[in-house]
């Protein structure tokens, strides 16, 4: 349950090594752009997480105002990673 943390990460590493050398792909630096991309995938994930619960909690207009701030505050993160 918990790979989800990893595995994105480390197939991305192996497709930039392998597209960097693929004779020696294994001992290919990974760039930083790529633990960046990394650190966004996580951030985007967790934002959606709490906004989706703010949302099934939101049961007034003043939590309904704050879920749309939340979600206008991630949207960045989303965009950053496509």
């Amino acid at each position: 349950p918990v790979a989800f943390l990893w595995l994105p990460f480390r197939a991305m590493r192996e497709t930039w090594q392998i597209s960097a050398n693929p004779a020696a792909w294994r001992t290919q630096p990974v760039a930083p752009l790529l633990r960046w991309w990394w650190g966004f995938y996580i951030a985007a994930h967790f934002a959606g997480w709490i906004t989706s619960r703010m949302a099934f909690a939101s049961d007034n207009v003043a939590d309904l105002r704050l879920l749309a701030v939340a979600e206008v505050a991630a949207a960045p993160i989303d965009v950053a990673l496509h």
